[in-house]
């Protein structure tokens, strides 16, 4: 698949925070950015995230992240961006100073939640068979 890297260096360039790194990107498979889009309006409505605005034309969605255990003193935001192949996903931290390490760590494991249900939904919705398998938790061994 020739457009991954591509989109890849794209969404670097487009938005990351030193705290959380690169964005987190969702694979899509050949999913259309409008797959993407639906597919990430589900999952967000599906865990239970807030959706502050949503671009049906451009396929970008806003919502508002969980609060995270560390005490998110103001709301951040993902906002996420569906193009062809892909998903991504960005924090945004308005009028506040980058998140502390512990809270990062928390924002960057909710958005790869929601990046592992993006891109399987995008990928059945894209006419691919299934998605592909959860990847494994830390310390665990991979499921057969």
């Amino acid at each position: 698949m020739p457009r991954v890297p591509f989109l890849l260096a794209l969404l670097a360039v487009l938005g990351c925070s030193s705290q959380l790194g690169n964005p987190v990107v969702a694979d899509t498979g050949t999913a259309e950015s409008r797959d993407g889009y639906e597919a990430a309006l589900a999952t967000v409505e599906s865990q239970g995230y807030l959706v502050a605005d949503q671009d049906r034309q451009r396929h970008h969605l806003r919502v508002l992240a969980k609060p995270t255990s560390a005490g998110q003193s103001n709301a951040t935001y993902f906002d996420i961006q569906a193009m062809p192949g892909a998903v991504g996903i960005f924090v945004d931290t308005p009028g506040r100073r980058a998140p502390e390490e512990a809270e990062a760590r928390e924002l960057r494991h909710q958005m790869e939640q929601l990046a592992w249900g993006i891109g399987g939904r995008a990928r059945i919705l894209g006419g691919e068979p299934s998605p592909p398998p959860e990847p494994a938790s830390p310390g665990l061994p991979p499921a057969p």
